[in-house]
């Protein structure tokens, strides 16, 4: 008998606390490095996890879509339009990496 089996859930996860509203994204862009920024932006605007943001290369990029292959996602290939920053971060967002 497991009885671990029946235990349930451990914990209960809420991310309310580390979501990042448009004010957070404005005050990280204000006092950030522009290659911080420009991290930051990426993962706003794609929507892609960590590690899969990290194993990016200019490579896959062609100027207008970004293709990938997902880490979780059992190697699905994945191409996206990058969704542009709004017009308030538009400024902060071009700068050469």
């Amino acid at each position: 008998m497991n009885h671990a089996k029946s235990a349930g859930r451990l914990y209960d996860s809420n991310r309310a606390d580390i979501i990042w509203l448009p004010e957070h994204v404005d005050a990280f862009c204000n006092v950030a490095a522009p290659e911080l920024r420009v991290a930051l932006l990426l993962a706003v605007y794609t929507g892609q996890r960590q590690g899969d943001l990290l194993r990016l290369t200019w490579n896959q990029y062609d100027g207008e879509w970004i293709t990938l292959r997902q880490g979780k996602s059992n190697g699905k290939r994945q191409s996206d339009p990058p969704s542009g920053p709004d017009p308030d971060h538009a400024d902060r967002s071009s700068v050469e990496v």
